[in-house]
């Protein structure tokens, strides 16, 4: 029965799931090439970076500095808005085939099928997977395209897709909590803005080495999945344990998820609906 809700929720989205796989490809290589093109030779990158070194209010809104090298320079100007892009998609895809199901009416006629109430939830953990898998492919795809060494392109689409897994582990839990698929888009995305900052103001207070233009992130960083997928350096010295990281989170909130989708009577939620207005404002008297 699992695989016949994943199967049914591919084939709904196909169209969908293909444009955002087309639309990371080509993101990833268009942001490339006019990389290239900006700052061609190795002077002209490591003179901007030392910019960015000298001001950690840029770095919040950026990147991790990985010296001068063409992957590096683009993964520094670009990983983190990649990452973020990927996390969205999740966002969106989780809310629409989690809480948004309910909200339409149909968890009910879920719930009575041989899927009971965990197989939905377990089917959406099953496609977050499928989904991110093609959203990995997808960058580094774009990237190698443009003339990026393979194996950082591999692992800068690996580290994208690891933020979205830990993503969308974290909207799905928070949909067996919220009332209403506007409220889990919503407190998704708000997640999601903290970890962009959170990651920033890792990177704005961490440690500069101005000779190699390498930045050293503060333990604020680790606190974000897209300062985890930034730890992986995939034009550096690359680091692979990071990577497990928001397949971590995925797997710990999932659980999560689970076993309160077993314990909540469908449709409801643990934070209720705030009450509308007695009255009306004053302005539309």
């Amino acid at each position: 029965m699992i695989t016949r809700l994943l199967t049914s929720r591919l084939r709904a989205d196909r169209a969908q799931l293909v444009g955002w796989v087309l639309g990371l490809a080509a993101t990833t290589f268009l942001v490339a090439v006019q990389v290239g093109a900006t700052f061609p030779s190795a002077a002209a990158r490591a003179a901007t970076l030392r910019v960015l070194l000298a001001t950690p209010v840029v770095l919040v809104f950026r990147g991790t500095p990985d010296g001068a090298g063409a992957g590096a320079f683009t993964t520094a100007l670009s990983l983190t808005f990649v990452a973020f892009l990927v996390g969205m998609m999740n966002v969106f895809l989780v809310t629409r085939h989690s809480r948004a199901v309910e909200d339409g009416g149909l968890g009910d006629t879920l719930a009575a099928t041989a899927a009971g109430r965990t197989g939905p939830v377990v089917s959406v953990l099953l496609l977050v997977v499928v989904w991110n898998v093609l959203a990995g492919a997808a960058v580094a795809s774009g990237l190698a395209l443009a003339g990026e060494p393979p194996g950082g392109s591999v692992l800068f689409g690996a580290a994208s897709a690891g933020t979205g897994a830990g993503t969308a582990g974290v909207v799905l839990l928070v949909a067996q909590c919220l009332p209403s698929g506007r409220a889990t888009n919503a407190t998704g995305a708000v997640v999601l803005v903290a970890w962009y900052f959170l990651r920033g103001i890792g990177d704005a207070t961490g440690t500069a080495d101005v000779r190699t233009l390498v930045l050293r992130p503060s333990w604020v960083s680790w606190t974000s999945p897209i300062g985890w997928a930034q730890a992986t350096r995939p034009f550096g010295e690359q680091t692979l344990w990071p990577l497990l990281l928001g397949p971590a989170l995925l797997v710990v909130t999932g659980v999560g998820a689970v076993v309160t989708a077993a314990r909540r009577e469908v449709g409801s939620a643990m934070v209720g609906q705030r009450a509308g207005r007695a009255d009306a404002r004053w302005w539309l008297r």
